[in-house]
């Protein structure tokens, strides 16, 4: 979608709004950020946040690198006590 239509919105929460191109850009930004911190493919990637642009952001970041994301946000108070 960056390259077809890289000016359409691709995230858009309460007043903010995040092109396809912007997307795209940060979320490789940031997937520099997690490899540099030792993130590697396969690795699971815990996040706990509020839905916001930028957690929408690192769940791009963390699938661009071929980490994924296994905890629902909705239901992390479910998990506490499991994690290590």
């Amino acid at each position: 979608m960056p390259k077809k239509y890289p000016e359409r919105e691709a995230l858009v929460f309460k007043d903010r709004r995040v092109t396809y191109k912007e997307l795209d850009k940060k979320a490789n930004e940031l997937g520099k950020v997690l490899i540099e911190f030792g993130i590697e493919k396969v690795d699971k990637v815990a996040i706990m946040s509020h839905n916001c642009i930028q957690y929408a952001i690192l769940l791009f970041a963390v699938a661009k690198i071929g980490a994924r994301n296994p905890l629902d946000a909705a239901n992390w108070g479910s998990l506490e006590g499991s994690t290590q």
